[in-house]
C-alpha cells in the first residue's frame, strides 16, 4: 500500500506526527515526568493520605494501587498500565491487584478531553459531561472486575494473593521503582534518568501514532468505504485521528457518543502502546493483553451508553462553563 499510494503514506505519517507533537506530547510528557518525580521524592504517600481512604473504601485498593489508579485517571494512556506493571515488578502489589487494576487504570487524560476532544466537537459541550462520560463507568468496571477475577473486599486484604507482597509504603521503594531503563542507568540518575525514560516512551507512542495514522489515511481515502463507516474504523484504529474524523463526518448528535467511545477504547494503536509498556515493565507479569482489550471494549460501550443517557437527561441549557 505504501508503494502503491506513497502520497497517502506521507500524508498519514505527517498527520500522525503532527498530532503527536501538538497534542499528545505536551499533554502526556509533563504528566509522566512529574509522576515519576513525585515517586522519587517520596510524595506519593503524602498525596495518598488524602485520597487513599476514598479509593480504598470504593475500590478496595492498597496505597500503591490507589496511586496507580489516580495517576491513570489524571495522566492518560499509557501511564496507568505502565505504573501497574512497574509496581508489580517491584513486588509492591499482588498479581491479583495488578489484574484488577488493569481493568480500571487506563484512561484518556482530562487535558486530552478538554483540550482536544472538546475542540473537535461542532457544538459546545460542558467539561462535566465529558468527565462523567469517561470516568463514571469506573464504578461499573470495578464491580465487573471484582466479580470476574474474584477480587476480595478491603476487609479481606490478606487474601488478595497467596504470595506475600511487600507492605512497604510507596515512598520507601519509590527510588527503586523508577530508575529508568538499564541501558540508561550508566548515563545519569535522578531527573536525567526520568527524562531518558519518558523520551523513550514518548518516541514509542509517536511511532505507533504515525504507523496507525498511515492506515487511517488509507481508510479515509478509500472511496468504496462509506464515509461514516470510514470514520468509525478510524476511531477504532487510532483514537486521536479517529475522533477528528468522526467530528468531521457525523452530525452533532452523534459526535459526542462516538468520540467518547473512541476515547474510552483508546484505539488499537493505544493497545499496542499499553502492551509495550507492560512488556517493558515485566515480561511475565501475569497480564493478558486480551483481557485488557475486553475491559476497554466494555469501557467504550459503557461510556457511549452513559453519554447518550446524560444527553437525554440533562437540560439543553446545561451551562457550558461547568
Amino acid at each position: 500500500m505504501i508503494l502503491l499510494f506513497p502520497q497517502y503514506s506521507v500524508e498519514g505519517a505527517s498527520d500522525g506526527l503532527l498530532l503527536w507533537f501538538h497534542t499528545v506530547l505536551p499533554a502526556l510528557a509533563p504528566a509522566m515526568i512529574f509522576t515519576r518525580l513525585i515517586l522519587d521524592i517520596g510524595g506519593a504517600s503524602v498525596l495518598m493520605r488524602l485520597l487513599r481512604p476514598l479509593f480504598s473504601r470504593i475500590f478496595s485498593l492498597s496505597e500503591q494501587g490507589s496511586f496507580i489508579l489516580f495517576c491513570g485517571m489524571l495522566c492518560g494512556y499509557p501511564v496507568g498500565p505502565s505504573l501497574c506493571s512497574r509496581f508489580l515488578s517491584q513486588n509492591q502489589i499482588s498479581e491479583k491487584e495488578a489484574s484488577y487494576l488493569l481493568a480500571l487504570c487506563s484512561y484518556p487524560s482530562p487535558m486530552f478531553l478538554f483540550g482536544y476532544v472538546r475542540q473537535q466537537l461542532k457544538e459546545p459541550v460542558s467539561p462535566v459531561l465529558l468527565f462523567l462520560g469517561i470516568y463514571a463507568p469506573v464504578f461499573l468496571l470495578s464491580a465487573a472486575a471484582k466479580s470476574v477475577i474474584a477480587y476480595p473486599d478491603l476487609s479481606d486484604r490478606s487474601k488478595i494473593s497467596e504470595d506475600p507482597v511487600s507492605s512497604v509504603p510507596v515512598s520507601q521503594n519509590a527510588c527503586t521503582t523508577f530508575q529508568g531503563d538499564p541501558q540508561h542507568s550508566g548515563h545519569s540518575s535522578g531527573l536525567d534518568s526520568i527524562l531518558y525514560e519518558v523520551c523513550d516512551t514518548m518516541v514509542l507512542i509517536g511511532g505507533y501514532m504515525m504507523l496507525f495514522s498511515i492506515l487511517v489515511c488509507f481508510i479515509r481515502h478509500a472511496e468504496w468505504i462509506p464515509p461514516r463507516i470510514s470514520a468509525i474504523l478510524c476511531g477504532i484504529f487510532e483514537m486521536t485521528t479517529g475522533i477528528h474524523q468522526i467530528c468531521q463526518t457525523f452530525p452533532a448528535a452523534g459526535q459526542l457518543p462516538l468520540s467518547m467511545a473512541s476515547a474510552a477504547f483508546g484505539g488499537i494503536s493505544g493497545i499496542f502502546q499499553v502492551k509495550s509498556v507492560l512488556v517493558q515493565g515485566k515480561k511475565n507479569a501475569g497480564f493478558d493483553i486480551r483481557h485488557y482489550i475486553g475491559w476497554k471494549l466494555l469501557h467504550a460501550g459503557l461510556s457511549m451508553l452513559m453519554i447518550t443517557v446524560l444527553q437525554l437527561v440533562l437540560p439543553l441549557g446545561f451551562p457550558q462553563h461547568w
